[in-house]
């Protein structure tokens, strides 16, 4: 995954993985397979509207071949089941990023559940 500036020149660039591994999400760019982190996900996002272009590139030996236009608009986090903004995805490393999903669910899992007001006895009361 390789981000440009807008005259071609390299800026950055994520890897792509063919195979499954810890912390990896199946994702399909413009038809292919690959595994990738949720960061490489976000990174798109901030490569994007930051005025780059991201493509996913492979290099034969022969230079830089582009394999995926605009990969930003096939995947998003969404798609991986993860909540939150893309701006906090690059904050947090990828255990972070598991532990603070694992409570949005949770709290997502209990938001049609309310509370009637009323105080509970407590143990000490009863």
């Amino acid at each position: 995954m390789i981000s440009r500036y807008s005259d071609g020149a390299f800026h950055s660039s994520h890897q792509l993985f063919t195979k499954a591994g810890d912390g990896l999400y199946n994702v399909s760019f413009c038809g292919t397979n690959y595994w990738t982190r949720p960061r490489t996900v976000a990174w798109m996002q901030w490569e994007t509207e930051n005025g780059r272009n991201v493509n996913v590139e492979f290099n034969g030996g022969k230079g830089w071949l582009r394999v995926c236009l605009d990969p930003q608009e096939q995947v998003k986090l969404a798609d991986l089941g993860i909540g939150s903004d893309y701006t906090v995805v690059l904050a947090l490393d990828e255990d972070e990023l598991a532990h603070s999903e694992r409570f949005s669910k949770v709290r997502k899992g209990l938001e049609d559940y309310s509370n009637s007001g009323r105080i509970g006895d407590s143990y000490h009361k009863r």
